[in-house]
């Protein structure tokens, strides 16, 4: 605008100083002379002025385009300092960014060395783990790893590109921007200095060039530091890759090396989503191999079984109460129900074992351990209405049904551990005999639905392990407390424990159980001295630092004992409590608390248990309930170790046997009846040991015929050989 005025300025005084001059000649007088002279010193005046304005306005345009290249230097070094800041920045946030992902990195990967670490001696500590399950998580550790790493390379790639692109678009801004100023600028010069066009075009085609040379100059340096950048990020993340990998290498050779010493045990929570335990057995059979049958197939196997039964007592054996009619069925559904008299054996060994005929027959159609107990129940109902010709007796109905449930369950499991439908000739014959003894009914199913003869690739029953103690050996009877005043003999005695009861897991019904028997020599029909055992029905685990176990739990009890110093037959369902705690490397201490409630039970009389032959005339227990509290307690050591059993009881009898003398059966009584034993074992080679027992037996009763106490004792040794964690 300056330049433009300075223009019109000239222009004006130009014409006035011109039309002056002609003016002042046609309207001035005097001599041509004195015209001349005043012309020329009006002429002269006029161009020193004209002078005077051109270099005003030539000053003028110097300054304007001196102050212009001075604004454009001061834009185009605003501009430059803005890009290299803006790619200062730039990088910080690039490197930034890299340390980051790098630091990041590095800790997720010492995290997981650390966590991997620490599980890995944990469970070395432990004795706990499988390698298969350890080396798969290291494979998903790594995998993990791989994948973060490949996810960091790529992040970090398009960085770079995004900083690179924003980079150019930038340079490449500032450029278009300097070089639309330069032009507008040589512009405006060209139209406001018509005098001074060609120096200003040659100043600004120089501003022009030197802006774009120093705009080219920033443009390359800021390329060559955007590739610098970039190659840096590159080597940063394959550094970072390659870092990664050998982390990841160490970590799964670390896991690798540790898993191979973990081979006894893990602590793993197991869900019933995990197929195997611990010790790589179905945690349950495989419905696909072991389908559920319609309910009526073995509804008809109950009926059959019972069927079988009652034609081989009523024509094979002849006995008399096996004549069923139409008669004596009208009879039992008006008699009602009545309490039996019974041997003692019979009630509480026989029956219970035909009970759990008819749950093994609903177990092996496929169906689980709470829909195979109504089963039980209906064949001993059914049983005692077309079975029998005398009225059903409730005590009948008990036994059947609750210790039928124990013994079923017990023997389908057993059994289970037998079966392996993997294997072919003489081993898969041995498999199947063994089974058939211990469940003739599941034999007999696996014959009808065709598991007898099929093969299959892969295990298709649950199984666990199986701890074992055989023993043998002399037992001396005490008249009182008189040492060596009764009878001796020789008994056998066999313990077995079902299952690991200190596995995290979710417990089903007898995932755990232990059953102890054994047997009499010289005692006549009391062969058969006692079956004890308890199974899990709900089970939890817990764990106190590194050293103690324990297991939290709903238990079955069944309890028999027939010898000659008495006889008592218990049905329990309470709580139990196990534990285990490791003092060193091969030994512990182990406790084991019961308190039950005792639904039924039958206890001998005050003056002991007799061998009947004539059961239907007497018998010579009462009925009751109660309850009943075990503790176990002992220290193993390795080469031996020292166990106090306890068992009390508590009956309540409200059945009792009499008769009072005015020819009435006493219905009352309290019964308390302790049984200890404790014992001690020392190992004499490898897995034989040799062991030395005291059992006292102490009863005090209560009845309205009198009060009776009795301390009973007897002393064993024995020789007794263990298997632990065995497969058959």
């Amino acid at each position: 605008m300056k330049k433009n005025a300075a223009g019109a300025g000239l222009t004006l005084l130009v014409i006035s100083a011109l039309c002056y001059g002609q003016f002042a000649r046609d309207t001035s007088g005097g001599t041509p002379d004195e015209k001349i002279i005043q012309n020329n010193s009006a002429g002269d005046s006029l161009r020193t002025q004209a002078q005077g304005t051109a270099d005003s306005l030539r000053a003028q345009a110097q300054g304007a385009a001196d102050s212009l290249r001075a604004n454009q230097k001061s834009t185009a070094d605003s501009l430059r300092a803005k890009a290299q800041s803006k790619a200062t920045l730039l990088r910080a946030k690039a490197q930034g960014t890299a340390d980051s992902v790098l630091s990041n990195e590095r800790g997720t990967a010492k995290s997981l060395l650390t966590k991997e670490q620490g599980t890995a001696d944990s469970m070395l500590s432990k004795e706990q783990g499988t390698a298969q399950i350890l080396r798969a998580n290291a494979q998903g550790t790594a995998d993990t790893l791989r994948s973060n790493q490949q996810g960091t390379a790529k992040s970090l790639r398009a960085n770079a590109q995004g900083t690179a692109d924003s980079l150019l678009s930038n340079e490449q801004s500032t450029a278009d921007s300097l070089k639309a100023q330069s032009q507008g600028a040589a512009d405006t010069l060209r139209a406001n200095e018509q005098g001074t066009a060609k120096s200003l075009r040659v100043n600004e085609q120089g501003t022009a060039k030197s802006l774009q040379g120093t705009a080219q100059g920033a443009a390359d340096t800021l390329r060559a530091k955007e590739r610098g950048t970039a190659g840096m990020l590159r080597a940063n993340e394959r550094g970072t890759a390659d870092s990664l990998r050998v982390n990841e290498r160490e970590t799964a050779d670390t896991v690798h090396a540790n898993s191979e010493l973990a081979i006894k045990e893990h602590q793993i929570k197991s869900t019933d989503s995990t197929r195997l335990d611990m010790f790589g057995n179905l945690l349950k059979d495989d419905s696909a191999y072991n389908k559920k049958a319609p309910l009526w197939i073995p509804a008809v196997e109950v009926g059959a079984g019972l069927f079988l039964t009652w034609a081989g007592d009523r024509y094979a054996l002849q006995y008399n109460w096996a004549l069923n009619s139409i008669d004596t069925l009208i009879y039992k559904i008006h008699a009602g129900y009545f309490w039996d008299n019974y041997t003692f054996g019979e009630g509480f060994w026989a029956h219970p074992y035909g009970g759990g005929v008819s749950f093994v027959d609903s177990r092996s159609a496929g169906y689980n351990f709470w829909e195979s107990a109504p089963l039980t129940f209906a064949g001993a109902l059914a049983w005692k209405y077309f079975g029998e010709n005398t009225p059903p007796n409730v005590n009948d109905l008990f036994t059947t049904t609750l210790n039928g449930i124990f013994y079923g369950e017990v023997l389908y499991r057993l059994s289970s551990n037998i079966l392996d439908d993997r294997t072919v000739g003489t081993e898969r014959f041995i498999r199947e005999l063994g089974s058939a003894v211990l469940c003739p009914s599941r034999f007999f199913n696996r014959i009808i639905d065709g598991k007898l003869t099929r093969v299959t690739d892969t295990e298709v029953y649950q199984k666990a392990p199986l701890n074992a103690e055989f023993s043998m050996g002399s037992r001396w009877y005490n008249n009182g407390n008189s040492f060596g005043t009764g009878p001796k003999n020789i008994f056998l005695n066999a313990q077995l424990d079902y299952g690991y009861p200190f596995e995290y897991k979710n417990w089903r019904p007898f995932d755990y159980f232990t059953v102890r028997a054994e047997l009499n020599t010289g005692v006549g029909e009391k062969f058969l001295d006692n079956i004890v055992g308890d199974g899990v029905l709900f089970g939890k685990n817990v764990r106190y630092g590194d050293n103690l176990q324990l297991l939290l739990g709903i238990f079955q009890y069944y309890d028999y004992w027939d010898n000659l110093t008495f006889e008592l037959g218990t049905i329990g369902l309470g709580g139990g409590i196990m534990s285990q705690y490791n003092l060193a490397k091969s030994t512990y201490l182990f406790t084991n608390l019961h308190l039950a409630v005792i639904p039924f039970a039958e206890n001998s009389t005050q003056v002991g248990p007799f061998v009947l032959q004539a059961a239907d005339t007497i018998r010579d227990f009462n009925y009751g309930d109660g309850m009943e509290a075990k503790f176990d307690c002992g220290i193993n050591f390795g080469w031996g170790s020292i166990e106090i059993p306890v068992n009390y009881y508590w009956i309540n009898t409200f059945y009792g046997l009499g008769p009072l003398k005015n020819g009435t059966f006493p219905n009352t009584g309290e019964n308390y009846i302790g049984i200890i034993k404790p014992r001690i074992t020392v190992r004499l080679y490898h897995n034989l040991n040799i062991g030395a027992e005291q059992q006292i037996y102490t009863t005090n009763r209560y009845t309205p015929i009198g009060d009776f106490h009795a301390i009973r004792t007897e002393q064993r040794v024995y020789l007794m050989g263990n298997v632990g964690n065995f497969k058959l």
